[in-house]
Order: C-alpha cells, then structure tokens, then sequence
C-alpha cells in the first residue's frame, strides 16, 4: 500500500500568482507532513481535493499527462 508522509510545495512564492497557486491555502503551504498514514483526502466542493489527487498521481506516474 502507498502512504503519503508529506506533500511539497516547491514552486517559489514569488511564482505563485496563478490558479491554483494563488489560493490562500495553497500560496502560502511550503509543506504538509501528515501525522499518519493518509490513503485518501476528502474536501468540500472547490476546496482543491481533486486537484492534489490528480497531482499526486502525475508526479507517480499513475496518471496519463494530457497538454492542451
């Protein structure tokens, strides 16, 4: 089983003046360490849940990338 230990931010902040960069939440997290295993993430509608599942997968390759 895959468990997440942290997540990393490492856009610059001076970089991160768009969509979903310029969130508040997201702007100003350099990184979030989880306490314990994380196998899922849930959120409210817009709170950017599916954008860090979609994230986590490209960066593990378990998603194909698509360019527009």
């Amino acid at each position: 089983m895959l468990y997440l230990k942290s997540v990393e931010n490492t856009k610059p902040h001076v970089d991160r003046i768009s969509y979903p960069y310029n969130i508040p939440s997201i702007h100003s997290l350099d990184k979030l360490t989880f306490r314990s295993p994380v196998t899922f993430i849930v959120g409210d509608n817009g709170s950017g849940n599916l954008l860090l599942s979609n994230q986590l997968r490209l960066s593990q390759d378990l998603m194909p990338k698509v360019e527009a």
